[in-house]
C-alpha cells in the first residue's frame, strides 16, 4: 500500500516526537510504501510569515503604544500570527500536494490543520484523520461538520475519510486501521521503544543546519497542576513514554539521538511538570555532562 503522510506546516524547525514515531512506524511496516510530504518544512523555506510579521511590526512601531509593540513581540502571539497567516490563505502556494498516493495519514493539531484535509479530501484522496484536534475529545460529527461548512461535499467525507482517536506508537498497526477503513480508536500503545526512534523524514527537508535544530521530547503528556481551564492536555489521551524504560537506558538512548541528529539542544516538554520527580532528575542529571542545550516549557 502506498501511503502518504503529512505533518501539518511549521514556523520553525524543530523535530517533533510525532514525526519520529511515524517514521519508524511507517518504513518498518513491510505493507505500507511510505511517501513523506514536503508541507512542514515548505513554509520554513519560504520566509513568507516572518516577511510578513516584519512589514506587519514595522507600520506597528510607528502607530501603537509601546505596550501593544511588546505584546505582539511575544513568542506565543508570533507563533499565533503564522496560523492566522494560513487561515487567509497566505501559505497557500506552499501547501500544495507533492506526492502520488492513494491514500494519506494527515496529523491535524489544530483547527488550520483542516485547510489542509479539506484539500486533500477535495482532491480525491482517502484521508485517515489523527492528532492532537481528534484526541481533545471533539466529535468525528462536529470535524465533519466543519469539514462540510469549508465546502467539502457529504459523499466525500462520507466514503473518502476516516478519523482514528489515540496515540501512535512505532508498532501500532495503521496497515489494519486502513484496511478496514472506518473511525476507528487506538486502545492500546507500547511506547516503551519510542526513544529508539532515531529517524526522522523532516532531517532530509531541513538540509544542513548542524547543531541548531532542537529534538523535542517528552516523558510524559501529563501536568502536575492540571488545572488550566485553557489547557487541552488534560484531554488527550496519557502517555507515559518512561514506562519500561531504565533511566540509563533513556539517558543513553537520548545521547545516541542527539547524535544521530548532530544536535546539540532538545526541548523537554512539559519539563515543569517533572521537576519533582526522581526519576526524571536522574536521568537530566545522567545528561548533565553532554554538550545540550535544555529548554522547558510547552
Amino acid at each position: 500500500m502506498k501511503l502518504a503522510y503529512v505533518y501539518p506546516p511549521l514556523f520553525k524547525p524543530f523535530y517533533p516526537m510525532a514525526t519520529r514515531i511515524f517514521t519508524e512506524n511507517l518504513l518498518r511496516n513491510p505493507r505500507i510504501e511510505p511517501v513523506f510530504s514536503r508541507i512542514p518544512a515548505a513554509t520554513i523555506g519560504s520566509r513568507v510569515p516572518e516577511e510578513l510579521y516584519d512589514r506587519i511590526m514595522a507600520r506597528g512601531r510607528r502607530v501603537f503604544h509601546p505596550n501593544a509593540v511588546a505584546f505582539l513581540e511575544q513568542k506565543y502571539i508570533v507563533n499565533s500570527l503564522f496560523y492566522v497567516f494560513m487561515a487567509h490563505g497566505v501559505l497557500d502556494p506552499h501547501l500544495g500536494f507533492d506526492f502520488d498516493a492513494e491514500y494519506v495519514l494527515a496529523t491535524c493539531i489544530n483547527f488550520c490543520d483542516l485547510i489542509i484535509v479539506q484539500r486533500l479530501v477535495g482532491a480525491g484522496k482517502r484521508v485517515v484523520l489523527g492528532g492532537p484536534l481528534v484526541n481533545i475529545g471533539l466529535s468525528s460529527e462536529l470535524i465533519r461538520g466543519l469539514l462540510g461548512l469549508m465546502g467539502t461535499e457529504p459523499r466525500a467525507l462520507a466514503d473518502r475519510l476516516i478519523i482514528v482517536r489515540g496515540n501512535v506508537d512505532p508498532g501500532t498497526d495503521l496497515y489494519g486501521l486502513i484496511r478496514d477503513w472506518k473511525d476507528a480508536t487506538i486502545q492500546e500503545n507500547d511506547f516503551s521503544g519510542v526513544f529508539e526512534c532515531r529517524r526522522d523524514f523532516l532531517q532530509s527537508l531541513y538540509g544542513e543546519r548542524p547543531g541548531k535544530i532542537p529534538i523535542h521530547l517528552g516523558f510524559r503528556n501529563r501536568c502536575w497542576y492540571g488545572k488550566c481551564r485553557f489547557c487541552t492536555y488534560a484531554h488527550l489521551p496519557e502517555a507515559d513514554f518512561l514506562k519500561g524504560v531504565e533511566d540509563e537506558g533513556a539517558s543513553r538512548s537520548i545521547r545516541e539521538l542527539m547524535g544521530a541528529f548532530g544536535s546539540e539542544q532538545f526541548r523537554l516538554i512539559n519539563a515543569y511538570s517533572h521537576a519533582g520527580l526522581r526519576r526524571v532528575r536522574r536521568i537530566l542529571s545522567l545528561l548533565g555532562e553532554s554538550h545540550i542545550t535544555l529548554y522547558t516549557g510547552i
